[in-house]
């Protein structure tokens, strides 16, 4: 284990999600991650007194707070004002990682949870992953790059276009899944320019 207490949270959240992602919330024991720790299972309630709750709902906010810093990092790196190298951005580092909606569908799993903490986690995802994307979409069409009626729904629509990438095995289709990726937003793209009037 980590020296330091903050190192060894850390520690526990990353196997914790990992097993959670792999195994669903049923399934996994805090004795199992314990184990995966080589610590002792009462170990965990120093960190998480609550138990496998506590843990499971702090491992989905602390994926969130990787996801919202990811891609504003993805975002500084993209040339400001070019949404489509935004989007491409955004698209590989979401492909770095695992996909999204693996750990929101596992909340499904989860027995009884209170409404305030799904409320808190609906806000944070939406903060996280959606946020950023619209504001690329709105900052486009505010600067009349690109023309469109809803800009929700097409940060929605590129998102859940991105995720599901993650879904595409390699036997399916020989192109890698940042190519894929490209594709989808140049295609994107062509469906948003400005038409003449």
């Amino acid at each position: 284990m980590p020296n330091t207490t903050s190192e060894a949270r850390e520690q526990v959240l990353n196997v914790a999600e990992q097993l959670f992602m792999e195994r669903g919330y049923s399934a996994v024991r805090l004795k199992d991650i314990a184990d995966a720790l080589n610590i002792k299972q009462a170990s965990l309630y120093y960190h998480f007194p609550q138990g496998k709750e506590e843990l499971y709902v702090e491992v989905l906010r602390h994926s969130l707070r990787r996801h919202a810093a990811g891609i504003q990092a993805a975002l500084a790196q993209a040339p400001a004002g070019d949404w489509l190298a935004q989007l491409e951005a955004v698209a590989s580092w979401l492909l770095s990682q695992p996909p999204v909606d693996k750990m929101s569908t596992v909340q499904h799993d989860l027995p009884e949870i209170h409404p305030e903490t799904v409320h808190m986690l609906d806000e944070e995802s939406f903060a996280a992953l959606f946020v950023p994307i619209l504001g690329i979409f709105a900052a486009a069409q505010a600067s009349g790059q690109i023309e469109l009626e809803d800009p929700d729904l097409v940060a929605g629509m590129f998102l859940g276009m991105i995720n599901n990438l993650h879904m595409v095995k390699a036997e399916w289709n020989p192109r890698s899944k940042h190519q894929m990726a490209e594709m989808l937003i140049r295609l994107l793209a062509r469906g948003l320019e400005p038409r003449p009037a």
